[in-house]
């Protein structure tokens, strides 16, 4: 084998590979392959290195085959619980639950379907971006993405065999459950990986300014001289310019994330607030001896530990990664002022100026349709899940209470 085969097969190999990915694509790989299978991703990626994305008739055809299939059992199950009442649960706050469940899981199917054209323009412009990310960076960020993601993706596999009921309606619905965790698993780990990524891209930004501070350090003393003034202050100058028109190309593609995403990850939140409210309910009650929810309309294999577990998991890391990305965000401020106080040079200087007045300007904080994804969302959501858990327990009591009344007088 000649030298030009040898490395035309290695370029193949490199494409992709786990934990050791070395860019946009390659981490992102992975979820685009599960968006594909459960028909969120109607398009064939046939270049790795360059996200060459192309419109392929068989994938349309596959996702519009999903699609339409789930439409119409998500009509069926509907029909079944509203109508003729084949699935019956056995109180209102499982009606609820189950009405929410699949009505915000559809829901945000087809926004992700409605967006997909915008959407691919989003990730090409991501992964022109993120070129400026050291391959070193994206291969240790790619080992903690993967991981979770193949954590994640285990831990979903596993609740495959609750799916399955000698009853076909309460398969259907199970199947139709499981299918609606998945999209909506698929959704929010690409908008965790996104928000990951544009903390690194941050995290970068950061470092480059760092070596900018300890390079004006040693040689300001130097720039007083013509000769090394002039070789010497353009090529800061030019770094400088440099790294301001990556801030702002990240920073607009933060904004432009949460508009992309912004819809879909109202519907994730308020059903990961939903879903964590009522199961605490239905913990309670089982606690009590009291029936709350129909477990053979359950698609975990023990309800309570495994949902509550994925739930909070999930909202921790989106959480985790936005905070993360927003601290980062924090210190390139703190950074260009630093090396504004310490420069006496005026050309540096008016360039630092034009950068501070750009993060004034641009705002990095992950918000959904006005809800800010950061620490305060644990908060609010430990409140609001408090109130309403009380709530519940409120009309639980008067429930009883107008029970008792009816068979006083019954009686």
């Amino acid at each position: 084998m000649d030298i030009l085969t040898k490395n035309i097969v290695k370029a193949k190999k490199s494409n992709w590979q786990l934990f050791t990915a070395t860019n946009y694509t390659s981490l992102m790989y992975p979820i685009f392959m599960l968006c594909k299978i459960n028909g969120l991703f109607p398009y064939q990626v046939t270049k790795i290195e360059s996200m060459a994305i192309t419109n392929s008739r068989v994938t349309y055809i596959y996702s519009a085959i999903v699609f339409a299939t789930y439409i119409v059992i998500f009509a069926l199950i509907i029909y079944y619980i509203n109508v003729s009442g084949a699935i019956k649960f056995a109180r209102v706050p499982a009606f609820l639950q189950a009405h929410c469940y699949l009505s915000l899981g559809c829901f945000m199917f087809v926004v992700s379907l409605v967006q997909s054209n915008s959407r691919v323009i989003f990730y090409q412009k991501f992964n022109a971006v993120t070129l400026e990310i050291p391959p070193t960076k994206l291969s240790k960020l790619s080992k903690i993405i993967h991981t979770i993601e193949l954590i994640g993706v285990g831990f979903l596999l596993l609740q495959f065999p609750s799916v399955y009921s000698e009853n076909y309606k309460i398969f259907l619905f199970r199947a139709l459950a499981m299918h609606t965790t998945f999209i909506i698993y698929c959704i929010d780990k690409i908008y965790i990986n996104h928000a990951s990524l544009i903390g690194v891209c941050f995290a970068t930004i950061n470092e480059n300014l760092y070596k900018l501070k300890n390079n004006l350090r040693i040689n300001e003393r130097h720039l007083l001289r013509r000769n090394y003034h002039k070789k010497w202050n353009p090529l800061l100058i030019i770094n400088i310019q440099q790294i301001i028109k990556q801030h702002n190309n990240v920073s607009k593609l933060t904004v432009e994330m949460n508009e992309k995403f912004g819809l879909q990850m109202i519907a994730s939140v308020t059903l990961t607030f939903i879903e964590i409210t009522f199961s605490l309910y239905f913990y309670i009650l089982r606690a009590l001896g009291v029936s709350g929810v129909n477990i053979e309309t359950q698609i975990w294999f023990s309800y309570f530990v495994t949902s509550m577990s994925y739930y909070t998991i999930k909202l921790l890391l989106m959480v985790i990664m936005c905070e993360e990305c927003r601290k980062q965000s924090r210190k390139t401020g703190i950074i260009v002022h630093e090396i504004l106080n310490e420069t006496k040079d005026r050309e540096i200087n008016d360039e630092l100026q034009i950068f501070s007045l750009q993060l004034l300007h641009h705002d990095t904080t992950f918000t959904v349709k006005g809800l800010k994804i950061d620490a305060t969302l644990l908060t609010s959501f430990a409140g609001g899940i408090t109130t309403y858990f009380l709530i519940l327990i409120q009309f639980l009591m008067s429930s009883k209470s107008c029970a008792e009344v009816v068979d006083e007088s019954t009686g």
